[in-house]
């Protein structure tokens, strides 16, 4: 299908809703991040998404779940990669030694559209402060690997910023380096792209001692057979329930 993915900018719902029928699409879809995919209506984005997920499934792809409670699921060989990942925040996963959510920063630039649910979005400013209880570490990936050179880390101080609601069927932003956390209360299922990924980036870490505690690498994600039977289900429930949503309604009173 030469030319496919060349003018992916004037996607249309009727594209999409093709894509569906053509084996292998739907994934070829979401590994381009012009696609722009966010700024369709969710009852669009149900099926096509549903689809997508199935095939994945079939191709032996597996669902993995962060420590801090978030269930992930890339359509692409590898969770670092550009394009379309899908992230089901829920407090019924299993967390890492009840690990919570700190500011913390990406390396890479994203959109986020909410699938279900609501979160909040809190922006954390970041000032160097020898006092800090935060580090902030310059960092370098292989892109190969994605393995990460940890250069020397300053420490720096935090203060929260911009505070933002963000509901079903929205869209929120973060640029590479902006500190924040997200805070829900039940499920939130959102499309993530990621457009671009900065191989030198800093990164901010809570500090322990004189050193940063940057988090957990890709050996310490949970794979077990019941999670994934378990997240498989729930992110194909929710990813269903899209179908009715945001419909034009048909005025039905004919007399």
């Amino acid at each position: 299908m030469d030319g496919a993915v060349e003018k992916l900018h004037k996607l249309t719902e009727r594209d999409l809703e093709d894509a569906i029928k053509i084996p292998g699409r739907c994934i070829e879809l979401l590994n381009s991040p012009d696609s722009q995919l966010e700024r369709f209506p969710l009852h669009v984005l149900g099926p096509f998404l549903l689809q997508a997920v199935k095939e994945t499934r079939n191709a032996g792809q597996k669902i993995e779940f962060h420590p801090l409670g978030i269930a992930r699921l890339s359509f692409s060989d590898s969770r670092h990669s550009t394009g379309y990942h899908l992230h089901l925040f829920s407090h019924d996963w299993p967390t890492n030694n009840g690990q919570i959510e700190t500011p913390h920063t990406h390396r890479f630039t994203l959109l986020s559209k909410i699938l279900k649910g609501r979160l909040q979005n809190r922006i954390w400013k970041i000032t160097e402060d020898p006092n800090g209880e935060y580090m902030s570490i310059p960092v370098e990936s292989n892109p190969t690997t994605s393995d990460l050179a940890i250069n020397e880390a300053r420490p720096v101080s935090i203060e929260l910023g911009e505070v933002k609601d963000v509901n079903e069927g929205e869209v929120y932003s973060m640029g590479i380096g902006e500190c924040h956390t997200t805070e829900y209360e039940d499920d939130v299922m959102t499309l993530i792209r990621k457009i671009y990924i900065n191989p030198r980036s800093n990164i901010t870490a809570p500090r322990v001692g004189d050193a940063a505690d940057v988090g957990v690498d890709q050996d310490h994600y949970a794979y077990p057979e019941e999670l994934q039977r378990l997240g498989w289900a729930r992110i194909e429930t929710y990813l269903k329930s899209l179908s009715s949503k945001g419909k034009p309604k048909i005025n039905s009173n004919f007399k």
